[in-house]
């Protein structure tokens, strides 16, 4: 599983429970165009934001 998430370019997150995994998620969103503007907005307002992404 952990090996079609990554070929379809998602972030993986484990969920563990008892030290054990009991599940796995493959996570993928894209970068909208008005994300800029959406921050921009944010940080004026006093909001702190961090955008996180691998490209």
């Amino acid at each position: 599983m952990k090996k079609i998430f990554q070929k379809n370019g998602n972030s993986i997150v484990y969920v563990v429970l008892n030290k054990e995994i009991i599940a796995i998620i493959g996570i993928n969103d894209i970068v909208r165009e008005n994300a800029k503007k959406v921050i921009s907005i944010l940080n004026k307002n006093n909001i702190e934001t961090i955008m996180l992404t691998r490209r």
